[in-house]
């Protein structure tokens, strides 16, 4: 399918699928700083990212793929975890382990912060319309601000 990557000063970079709103891949180092510029290679095998840091890293675009010639017993062994990924794919276990992604615990932090000010923001403003005079305070969706 068609996909992009995006560079973050969150020190990431993420992989995504056009259509969908989640990642499919999260990378971060340990060592890395804020990522400026990323780029697919021309073959799509790899991403390239810059970062504030001066370095250039190379990443694997599909992390669980083994860099070099498979055997043919791998090549059998991938295609049968694909298979069985493919026909359990419906069940929520698989799709809690397929929808997981690890991300550093600073970033985990900041978007839960996010998400209770967020949430705070909305209290208040549910408060203020309950407590004002009927039409002194319309409602307007958290999207269309």
């Amino acid at each position: 399918g068609q996909e992009f990557v995006s560079a973050s000063y969150d020190n990431t970079i993420r992989l995504w699928d056009v259509g969908h709103q989640r990642s499919k891949e999260v990378y971060h180092g340990k060592r890395m700083q804020r990522v400026l510029c990323c780029h697919y290679t021309p073959d799509g095998r790899f991403v390239l990212s810059g970062s504030e840091d001066t370095n250039i890293r190379v990443w694997k675009a599909k992390a669980d793929q083994k860099l070099g010639v498979a055997t043919p017993r791998e090549t059998r062994a991938a295609a049968y975890r694909e298979a069985l990924k493919k026909k359990f794919q419906r069940m929520p276990e698989i799709a809690r382990i397929q929808r997981y992604r690890h991300v550093p615990k600073m970033i985990k932090t900041i978007g839960h912060k996010r998400r209770i000010m967020r949430e705070a923001r909305q209290r208040k403003d549910s408060n203020r319309r309950k407590h004002s005079k009927p039409g002194t305070m319309d409602h307007v969706p958290m999207k269309k601000r």
